[in-house]
């Protein structure tokens, strides 16, 4: 099996700070070592040039939900010889076993090409809310679950192809975009 150098790809574009902190935290404390990507749509943060990650500034917005950020971010860090490329929208965060979680899928699983978690919704006061059908159902997978393994890289580039009138649906289209493609995946929770 690989040696796994697993990548975090965030896009960001007006995220108050406390938010952000908080994605980046999620990814300081996990278990294991992961590179952290932020990649600015436009209006970058100055205090993130502080922080030990990889920041790359895009020179305006895409307007696409984080699409195109999410997508330049992810072959960047394919380029720098990250696997598996894992995706947190800025405005979530991820339990410290995530991507231990999700090495020990691949293993347990090692023709899978993507590992699909499923999402955990959190009030603001720390309630933990009952799954939907649509998620238990492996109907949907939200974007900030999805983890690609090398052999699944050729549909990274989907997240900054896809029309306007798509990226409002994205994480949809690139969910049924891996079913059509019969790319193995893995569900775990």
């Amino acid at each position: 099996m690989t040696n796994f150098k697993p990548a975090i790809i965030t896009p960001y574009y007006d995220e108050n700070i406390k938010v952000l902190k908080r994605c980046h935290q999620s990814c300081l404390a996990q278990t294991m070592p992961v590179r952290h990507f932020f990649v600015a749509d436009g209006t970058p943060n100055a205090e993130l040039d502080e922080w030990d990650i990889e920041h790359i500034i895009l020179s305006q917005s895409h307007a696409d939900y984080g699409n195109t950020p999410r997508c330049l971010g992810a072959l960047s860090a394919i380029n720098l010889g990250f696997n598996p490329i894992i995706f947190l929208d800025a405005d979530n965060w991820i339990d410290t076993d995530h991507v231990l979680d999700i090495l020990d899928a691949k293993r347990k699983n090692p023709e899978a090409d993507l590992i699909c978690t499923f999402r955990h919704l959190i009030l603001p006061t720390g309630i933990l809310l009952e799954p939907d059908a649509e998620d238990s159902l492996m109907q949907h997978v939200d974007t900030s679950c999805l983890a690609y393994f090398e052999s699944a890289f050729f549909q990274l580039p989907l997240w900054g192809t896809m029309t306007k009138p798509l990226s409002v649906i994205g994480d949809r289209f690139i969910y049924h975009a891996i079913l059509r493609a019969g790319d193995n995946h893995t569900l775990d929770k």
